[in-house]
């Protein structure tokens, strides 16, 4: 048999399997994100938080909803930058003061944790009063 030859029970090449430690976003536990190959991978909670399911589609919406949970998390901890409001997470409006925007944080998250964390970096927090208080001044 040759070298390419899957005769036996073994793949012919190699599955490289690599054990990385993270921290789930959702419920702060530590966790082995196992990668195979040299493959990255974007998991940011673990395996209890969203376990793996077939359905693409299932995992899009529990990721989503997820992500949404960590968003508000983040709001009410930073609350609002002008008056301090932190009660109601969807009362709370992200407001680019500058005329770079990549888009609107809200839906940047789709796209993932780190590209919404950078475009929250260049934005101010501000409760639904101050955020429209900012756009009608004179």
């Amino acid at each position: 048999m040759g070298a390419r030859d899957s005769g036996g029970s073994n793949p012919p090449y190699p599955t490289i399997m690599r054990c990385y430690s993270m921290i789930c976003k959702n419920c702060n536990k530590e966790f082995e994100l196992q990668q195979r190959g040299s493959g990255g991978s974007n998991r940011i909670f673990c395996y209890e938080c969203m376990p793996f399911n077939s359905d693409r589609r299932i995992r899009k919406k529990q990721r989503d909803k997820l992500l949404k949970q960590y968003s508000d998390r983040l709001k009410l901890k930073r609350g609002c930058d002008r008056c301090g409001y932190n009660r109601c997470a969807e009362a709370l409006e992200w407001h680019h003061p500058g005329v770079s925007k990549e888009g609107d944080p809200a839906n940047l998250l789709h796209y993932g944790l780190d590209r919404y964390l950078l475009e929250i970096d260049e934005c101010i927090l501000l409760c639904a009063n101050c955020h429209r208080e900012e756009h009608n001044k004179e």
